[in-house]
């Protein structure tokens, strides 16, 4: 949480709380069997009768037994904003996990899931969303989450057949970088814009002295900067109902290239803060780190039957690895800076496009 100032923290630890308050009432409401014991020095609240586990927000690891009765369920929100667990081996005994019980473990890497669960046992899709450092998952029943790990795996793959230096120095060619001239139309960069981003850049990094401090200055900045436009989106969104979007335009600008965000005027603006989307969060990380010497692209989760947007999000290539970046989710939720492939497609990210080109396009063409 440290990345991202008092704001965001205030904001996490709100939201937190209601999340675990929301969670023990529920629990506790559901059975007035559940009762409190000590497991290694860490209280948990625990259901003999049906071998629940409804509460652990303490303890690093999954418990065989508590006062001696084997844990079955792993109920709602029961590890919940667990900051202590890193590896969750979870015992055979257990035959279901209920919605969100690993939310927001921001420490899990490993999760051992019993051998022979299956995906009906697991209740809901989001049972480890927000633990965004999960990197492996053994024994997962979910072929859907899987597929969107995979996603992950073959972006790494392209990515790797050109040196990481390509997408700094090419960087103003890609697609999904461009600036707004004065008739609206969307245009190359000029060396004048292109020399605003970078000297934002060089004023955010000026102190830093790796590529990791570099990343994580920007990341802060442009958390602290900008603000999501639920607004525009609830629009756009209705709006796309009823209009093709590859034969229209939507009527309602919104400003999304990095030189437009970094040069926002308010009184431009109705006096409102730099405003955007995922779009404007995606295209302002890739050109400042860029700037800043930092390879990094721009990925897209394109939006499929039955889900309600699409999303954009970054990886950059930091101090010898490729890093995976959500700077619009961290400035709502958590700190997605440094994700786990596992953990990022377990809050439902996947890799459909690369720069606003399709992924197995630019396979086919390397």
């Amino acid at each position: 949480m440290r990345l991202y100032g008092k704001k965001i923290i205030t904001k996490c630890l709100l939201a937190f709380a209601l999340v675990m308050v929301i969670g023990l009432t529920a629990n506790v409401n559901a059975s007035a069997k559940v009762k409190y014991y000590k497991v290694s020095g860490k209280w948990v609240g625990f259901d003999k009768s049906s071998g629940k586990l409804t509460w652990s927000a303490g303890l690093s690891y999954v418990p065989k037994k508590v006062a001696g009765k084997k844990v079955k369920i792993i109920g709602k929100w029961a590890y919940s904003g667990n900051k202590n667990i890193k590896t969750a081996n979870i015992p055979s005994s257990v035959k279901k996990l209920e919605k969100g019980a690993f939310y927001g473990c921001t420490k899990l890497t490993k999760v051992v899931l019993p051998k022979g669960i299956k995906i009906g046992d697991i209740e809901d899709n989001r049972t480890f969303w927000a633990s965004n450092k999960l990197k492996t998952v053994v024994n997962n029943p979910d072929k859907a989450w899987e597929q969107r790990i995979t996603t992950f795996e073959d972006t790494l793959k392209y990515l790797n057949t050109k040196d990481p230096q390509y997408y700094v120095d090419n960087v103003r060619d890609f697609k999904n970088q461009w600036i707004v001239d004065e008739n609206g139309n969307r245009v190359d960069y000029t060396d004048e814009a292109w020399a605003v981003v970078k000297a934002k850049a060089d004023a955010l990094t000026k102190r830093c002295t790796t590529d990791d401090q570099k990343a994580r200055a920007i990341s802060l900045w442009i958390v602290n900067y900008l603000h999501y436009d639920d607004v525009w989106m609830d629009k756009f969104q209705e709006w796309r109902k009823t209009h093709d979007e590859d034969k229209e335009v939507f009527p309602i600008r919104k400003v999304t290239d990095a030189y437009g965000l970094i040069t926002w005027n308010p009184a431009e603006h109705d006096g409102e803060s730099a405003m955007t989307t995922c779009g404007g969060y995606g295209n302002l990380t890739q050109a400042l780190f860029c700037a800043a010497g930092i390879p990094c692209v721009h990925v897209h989760r394109v939006q499929k039957e039955g889900e309600k947007i699409d999303h954009v999000f970054n990886v950059a290539y930091i101090d010898g690895r490729w890093v995976w970046i959500d700077n619009t989710y961290s400035d709502e939720t958590l700190d997605y800076y440094d994700c786990g492939i596992a953990g990022f497609a377990a809050s439902d990210h996947r890799c459909d496009r690369l720069n606003l080109e399709y992924l197995d396009d630019l396979k086919k063409a390397s």
